[in-house]
Formats: structure tokens, C-alpha cells, sequence
């Protein structure tokens, strides 16, 4: 990585900070933040790698203590939460939405790319919560897929428009 790319990465772990602060009250349990816009939308804009690491950074800024998770939270601790899942499949998200974006520019795919993403971060989410809380299957799905399914395909739908015009212009 050169300079260019560790100054992307920090500037899209930037944005993904910024919105993971703006929290929606939908779900009593898991907060509904714009984390999961802005991880697509740097996704599609810094491709894959340079995706990667800077939600690798934010995830490890976190971790580590600084308050960029939602709500101004962070620390190890979150990695034994509830929504531990949900975070540590970030980066994972960012790397399955810029493999789509570095070899497709068709926004079908790359909305396709979003889709399956977002399926493993609400699976992650969905796994870790079940096993943190003990709740059942079916609990642990109405609480942590089925508020999130409508947001999520606005999100990726909107990330994915926003994502586009902002990569075909640099």
C-alpha cells in the first residue's frame, strides 16, 4: 500500500465513524445505525482492498477503545456483546462489496454484491446474538433480521445509486 491508498483507507474509516453515530430507533436490542450504508458506500468507492482496511480500521479503532462504534461506544468488550457479529463482519462486508464493485461497473451486480453482504453481516449478527443470549433461533431472527430487511434494501439500494455516481466521477 502506498500513501494514496492508507489515505483512502483512513478517510473511508472516517466516514464509516461519522455514520455510525446516527442512530434510528427501530429495534428495542440492536441499534439501527447508517454503518451499514457507509460500509457499502466506501466499499463500491475504494474497491476491495483499500475497502477492507478501512473497515479494518474502524472495527480495530473500536475494539481498542476508541468510541466509533454506535452510539459513541467502544472497546474489547463488544466483541462478547450481542451485536458483536454484526461488527466483526464488517470488514467481510466491505470485502465481498469491493470484489463486485473492482469487477463489475453494471449496478445490478454490484447491488447483488450488496445484497450478499448484507445477508453475511445479518447472519453474523443473527449467529452471535443467538449464542450470546441464549434466545432461540426464531427469537434471535425476529429480533435481529426481520426489523432490519426493509432498512437494509433502502440502504443498499441508496449506497449502491450514491456509491456509483461518486466512483464514476473520480
Amino acid at each position: 500500500m502506498n500513501a494514496k491508498d492508507i489515505t483512502f483507507c483512513a478517510f473511508g474509516a472516517a466516514i464509516i465513524i461519522v455514520f455510525s453515530q446516527i442512530t434510528i430507533p427501530l429495534a428495542p436490542l440492536i441499534p439501527f445505525t447508517l454503518q451499514t450504508f457507509a460500509i457499502p458506500l466506501v466499499s463500491i468507492i475504494l474497491g476491495k482492498k483499500r475497502g477492507f482496511f478501512a473497515c479494518l480500521i474502524y472495527v480495530l479503532l473500536g475494539i481498542f477503545g476508541l468510541p466509533v462504534f454506535a452510539n459513541f461506544s467502544g472497546g474489547f468488550q463488544k466483541l462478547i456483546e450481542p451485536t458483536a457479529g454484526f461488527i466483526i463482519s464488517f470488514p467481510i462486508m466491505a470485502y465481498i462489496i469491493g470484489y463486485f464493485s473492482d469487477k463489475f461497473e453494471n449496478y445490478f451486480f454490484i447491488f447483488l454484491g450488496v445484497t450478499i453482504a448484507s445477508i453475511v453481516n445479518l447472519f453474523f449478527g443473527f449467529i452471535f446474538f443467538k449464542f450470546i443470549t441464549e434466545n432461540s433461533f426464531y427469537q434471535s431472527f425476529l429480533i435481529c433480521v426481520v426489523p432490519f430487511l426493509l432498512p437494509t434494501l433502502l440502504k443498499n439500494i441508496l449506497s449502491v445509486y450514491i456509491g456509483l455516481l461518486i466512483k464514476n466521477r473520480l
